[in-house]
């Protein structure tokens, strides 16, 4: 890899964008890493909870006994004091991951090439060939669109994920979002995008859903406290029955899909939203998919696999609960536009290549054949 400091740089982590990083970026290992991975943490964590009982005034020592002879507001206090110290401990374990992963990050641009270095404790470098780029991302936690950042992934074609971790393909771990968007336009044009949803009959069948986990919730709850607690507050979890309505409501609001000329984007997730951007001469296949259920409301998910190690994982660009006509006519749409792309892009390199003195083959007469989904094609 040639030298970096020769190269053009287009984003670098000072001190304050990187602490700000390391805050907003939760880990989700963090917590199971907390209470296993470090030295002492399951130690910790029962020294933790032994002073809340008695901070509680429930007595010196952790045990059923003692949780039996808790009032149900002081079970409450207990839990949730004992939740919110274990969530801050974990808050601080992934902050410091994030600082010895991140810190010195560089990202510069080397011809058509795209190289970073990063780590503190062990330095890592590696390049990012702009050629086989099949999918840019762009990822905002909850916290990221609060305050205006977004995350820019790039995914090519056999760039699998090693030791490093699954990070590997990170090109801008944190930037305001419209930077974020620049630079991935930068490395795949596209314009502005203006998502469709998915119809509301796809939001009432997520309430359905998180109905039905709200009462499997209850169920084990009125199980453990009536055969161990027996302090009677398992009702305490009808109240998240009252969540499934507006829980519905933000995954409908952050799932569709949008065209543009170069390229077919595809959003989903409200914890963590996950925007991915697909040229059309990068699909491979195109297919939909459509489980028992989503067939009983006349919906259908839409799949753009590419060749991207991401899409082999289940990765790949999908708009989920697309009414089933629109889905059928969105797949014939992108074949027709995948096949005009390779189509321009073969004239391109004909008339380059007559330049040089070269003959290039002519274009297919056929276009792409569709795919055929894979077994896990229909799970959401």
């Amino acid at each position: 890899m040639s030298s970096v400091d020769s190269s053009t740089e287009l984003f670098a982590f000072g001190p304050r964008e990187l602490l700000t990083y390391a805050l907003v970026s939760v880990r989700p290992a963090a917590p199971i890493l907390t209470l296993v991975g470090l030295p002492l943490g399951q130690d910790l964590v029962v020294a933790v909870l032994r002073f809340n009982v008695q901070l509680v005034g429930a007595g010196d020592s952790v045990g059923l006994p003692v949780l039996r002879g808790l009032t149900v507001p002081r079970l409450v206090v207990l839990a949730g004091l004992t939740l919110l110290q274990f969530l801050l401990v974990a808050l601080v374990v992934s902050a410091a991951l994030t600082l010895l992963e991140y810190y010195g990050f560089r990202l510069v641009r080397d011809g058509d090439d795209l190289q970073y270095e990063r780590g503190l404790l062990r330095r890592y470098s590696g390049t990012i060939p702009l050629a086989k780029v099949q999918t840019v991302t762009v990822r905002e936690n909850v916290l990221m669109r609060r305050f205006g950042y977004a995350t820019l992934v790039v995914e090519t074609a056999g760039y699998a994920a090693s030791s490093q971790g699954s990070t590997q393909g990170v090109a801008v771990p944190m930037a305001p979002r419209e930077t974020v968007y620049d630079l991935a336009r930068d490395i795949e044009p596209f314009g502005d995008l203006a998502f469709e949803r998915p119809p509301t009959r796809a939001r009432r069948r997520y309430a359905v859903r998180f109905g039905l986990v709200a009462g499997v919730l209850t169920a084990i709850g009125y199980g453990v406290d009536r055969f161990l607690l027996q302090s009677g507050a398992w009702w305490a979890l009808v109240g998240l029955f009252a969540l499934a309505v507006p829980a519905a409501h933000l995954r409908w609001r952050h799932r569709g899909y949008a065209l543009d000329d170069d390229a077919v984007a595809t959003r989903t997730g409200f914890w963590r939203r996950t925007t991915r951007v697909v040229p059309y001469y990068r699909i491979q296949t195109v297919f939909v998919g459509r489980s028992p259920f989503q067939r009983w409301r006349r919906l259908a998910t839409l799949s753009a696999d590419t060749a991207s190690t991401a899409s082999v994982l289940g990765g790949d660009a999908r708009a989920y609960d697309l009414d089933e006509a629109t889905a059928t006519e969105l797949r014939e749409t992108l074949r027709e536009r995948l096949y005009e792309d390779l189509i321009e892009q073969r004239r391109q390199r004909s008339r380059a290549a007559t330049r040089g003195g070269q003959a290039d083959p002519e274009p297919p007469d056929e276009p792409p054949t569709e795919g055929t989904p894979p077994d896990d094609s229909l799970d959401e």
